[in-house]
């Protein structure tokens, strides 16, 4: 019988290393997507900004 509870004990403790390890890859996996977020947001941000100065110094020189 204590060898039973033993592994039920055994069991148990597996089961919740393995839910804390799919927690921690849930939230690395939240945490990465919103960095990708921000990162293609602050590229757009600079395309923008450069294509805006592009544009102006078409404008200047043409005139």
């Amino acid at each position: 019988m204590e060898i039973e509870w033993r592994n039920i004990e055994n069991y148990s403790e597996n089961l919740q290393a393995f839910e804390s390890r799919i927690t921690d890859l849930d939230m690395a996996k939240e945490t990465m997507e919103f960095v990708k977020q921000n990162v293609l947001s602050e590229v757009s941000t600079a395309i923008l900004a450069q294509s805006n100065i592009n544009v102006k110094g078409i404008r200047n020189n043409n005139y």
